[in-house]
């Protein structure tokens, strides 16, 4: 059983490399076809599970909001076993959310991806979208709760960019409070 399970594993990655090589040339429809593909051949493998959360991501390329959400919910189900994979699915729904206008839930699952990231960087990335989102329905006080817990000097240009805006955002409303 145990050389069965691992000859699975082997030939589940191999068939995700390829489906990811499509997706990277920008073969969308290809990919999508061979992750689902994969998915129903290798149930439990970890390569179905990266197969699924990059399934998602190739939906959301396409806008399919609905299939993109299918997923992230699938991998966090399903597969979700380490926490930037969780936080990055995570992050997702907040897209999709935020992509359907429902600030509110976008912001939720943002912060949530950020709480679960064993990582700065996107964790950071994650608080960021929740910010936004929560300054969307002007929900100030959880927007400067988050803005407090990043640390503007560890920033990248972009970051730093759009961090700063947030903060004068939240600025503003407090001043209108």
């Amino acid at each position: 059983m145990i050389r069965s399970k691992n000859k699975a594993n082997r030939e589940a990655a191999g068939e995700l490399g390829i489906a990811q090589m499509a997706l990277t040339v920008g073969d969308v429809d290809n990919a999508i076809v061979q992750f689902e593909a994969l998915i129903d051949r290798n149930p439990g493998t970890k390569s179905a599970g990266m197969a699924t959360l990059m399934l998602a991501s190739a939906y959301m390329s396409k806008d399919d909001y609905e299939n993109g959400e299918l997923n992230y919910r699938k991998y966090i189900d399903d597969y979700g076993h380490e926490a930037m994979f969780i936080a990055a699915a995570y992050n997702g729904l907040g897209v999709c959310y935020e992509k359907k206008e429902d600030f509110q839930k976008a912001a939720d699952y943002f912060k949530k991806g950020g709480d679960e990231s064993p990582y700065e960087f996107l964790k950071t990335e994650c608080y960021i979208n929740a910010i936004r989102n929560y300054l969307e329905i002007k929900n100030t006080a959880k927007a400067e709760a988050l803005l407090k817990q990043i640390d503007p000097d560890n920033l990248d240009y972009k970051m730093k960019s759009e961090y700063d805006v947030l903060a004068a955002k939240v600025a503003v409303l407090k001043e209108l409070i």
